[in-house]
């Protein structure tokens, strides 16, 4: 037995054992962990606002989209931050920001690109199962043979395998990889272009001397 009130100053249902308290639902017992329908009775927000520690941490709108950490999302998902997947993530397409206008500090970036790829090292592996769901035989590199020859392309994040904390656990940033990649097919390219220059100019000094050689002989038969 016990009673139930609705309190007018938390908006919520509390029930009576002992001492009046939260029923819980969603709302914990101290009132600053709940999800929000409205922001006062009769404002028919079509929202849900998702709140822990009285801080709003995600937001579903009235079109369906999902805000993490932003409260107006543009996108069916629309995060603030990292977001780490210990399986695949997969799309018809993939796509990074590269917009000038949310760019600065813009230089030219140089590097013996076709070089430092030629020595990274490819490998087989599988990753742990305490890491991911994905047990199959996959190829590729490994970050800490990357970090030795192209160190800008690590970066360094902290996650938790298997109940322990790594703070210093390797990725590798795709983007500078593809820039290397692109790079070195230019440094290939002006290596192929150098070399046709060099055989045209080749070809012309044969064709010069061939054709010289052809007068002197011709000349010589006159002379006889």
């Amino acid at each position: 037995t016990g009673a139930i009130r609705y309190n007018s100053e938390t908006l919520s249902f509390e029930g009576y054992s002992g001492t009046w308290g939260s029923l819980g639902g969603v709302k914990d017992v101290d009132g600053d962990t709940y999800i929000s329908a409205e922001d006062s009775p009769g404002d028919d927000n079509d929202q849900l606002k998702f709140y822990t520690a009285t801080l709003e941490r995600m937001r579903i709108d009235s079109n369906g989209r999902v805000g993490i950490g932003i409260t107006n999302p543009q996108y069916s998902l629309d995060v603030d931050g990292i977001i780490q997947s210990n399986d695949e993530i997969f799309a018809p397409e993939f796509t990074a920001t590269s917009d000038i206008r949310v760019k600065e500090n813009i230089k030219r970036y140089q590097q013996p690109f076709l070089e430092k790829l030629c020595q990274l090292n490819l490998f087989e592996y599988n990753f742990i199962k305490d890491y991911s769901k994905n047990n199959e035989t996959m190829y590729g590199l490994l970050a800490q043979n990357v970090q030795k020859v192209i160190p800008e392309a690590i970066k360094t994040k902290k996650v938790k395998v298997n109940d322990k904390n790594i703070d210093d656990f390797l990725t590798i940033s795709q983007n500078t990889l593809i820039t290397y990649l692109i790079g070195s097919v230019q440094q290939l390219n002006n290596a192929h272009n150098n070399l046709a220059n060099e055989f045209i100019k080749l070809h012309n000094d044969y064709t010069e001397l061939k054709e010289s050689y052809n007068l002197e002989k011709e000349l010589k038969n006159y002379r006889k």
